[in-house]
């Protein structure tokens, strides 16, 4: 004789007896089945959610992890509300959200949700402009003393800890940290009146040549140029659209001149002759 016996001890788990009968022996099995409840974690691929100066931000990082182990930690501690799955194996947990932020693309990086909650709007960096103008005067200034007279100065958001300075009539980058104003290097470059900092690139432009120098920030090395009829004297170089797009002003035409960013050494016109006329 066969049979099938369910025995459920409460909703998560149930005992299945297995018994069969005969002359000789009785043989029981007993499996035990677990209930298990699926539950769904939102998550957004190749971003990162990339926190600005937050005192109030509790951060955790785990190294050589992977995605799902990272889920798991999770799982045992219960207490973060998001983290980033970077592709080095790296995971950054927040236990509570910044109030500013970015949400910045990263190819291969996932941002998990783990509670299902989601950050407000990242605030203003400073939304009170009276609040602002006060800081700035009451701010103690800080004096760096140079052995020349500065022109232009750069600075990349990808290296916070570096700043450039190029001379009026002096062939030169000086580079420095901003924090501590301590000297890093000397870069030689034409003299220039115009300087960029951009993507650990930096953009120099001598008066009355339609022509900018591109060179690797950290080595100094010549990358290429950039030559176009209206960029005379630049004045002015910034990016946009998350580095696809750079505008040029120029002070001998009043031209706004703007190109499209290809690859780190190859631009092609998008708009140029975008006049401003003063009266």
């Amino acid at each position: 004789m066969y049979g099938w016996l369910n025995i459920r001890i409460d909703r998560h788990f149930t005992f299945i007896i297995f018994i069969e009968n005969n002359p000789m022996y009785i043989t029981i099995f007993f499996l035990f089945i677990t209930k298990i409840s699926g539950i769904s974690i939102p998550y957004i691929q190749n971003v990162v959610l990339q926190p600005s100066i937050d005192s109030n931000l509790n951060l955790t990082v785990l190294f050589n992890r992977s995605c799902n182990e990272c889920l798991c930690t999770e799982f045992n501690t219960n207490h973060y509300l998001a983290f980033n799955c970077f592709l080095n194996g790296t995971c950054q947990f927040f236990q509570n959200f910044p109030l500013y932020y970015k949400i910045n693309s990263s190819p291969g990086t996932q941002l998990y949700f783990l509670q299902n909650q989601f950050p407000n709007a990242s605030q203003c960096c400073m939304p009170n402009i009276t609040d602002l103008l006060t800081r700035l005067k009451n701010a103690t200034p800080i004096i760096m003393n140079l052995t020349f007279p500065p022109a232009a100065f750069g600075y990349d958001e990808s290296n916070p800890n570096e700043v450039a300075v190029s001379g009026w009539n002096l062939p030169i980058l000086y580079w420095f940290n901003p924090n501590t104003m301590m000297f890093i290097r000397n870069s030689s470059i034409n003299a220039s009146l115009s300087l960029a900092v951009y993507n650990n690139q930096t953009f120099t432009a001598t008066d009355n040549s339609p022509l900018v120098s591109i060179r690797d920030s950290q080595t100094n090395s010549y990358l290429g140029n950039i030559t176009y009829s209206s960029l005379g004297k630049i004045r002015k170089l910034i990016f946009i659209n998350n580095g696809q797009t750079a505008i040029f002003s120029t002070q001998n035409n009043y031209f706004l001149t703007m190109f499209n960013v290809n690859s780190p050494t190859n631009y092609t016109l998008q708009v140029d002759h975008f006049d401003f006329f003063f009266s």
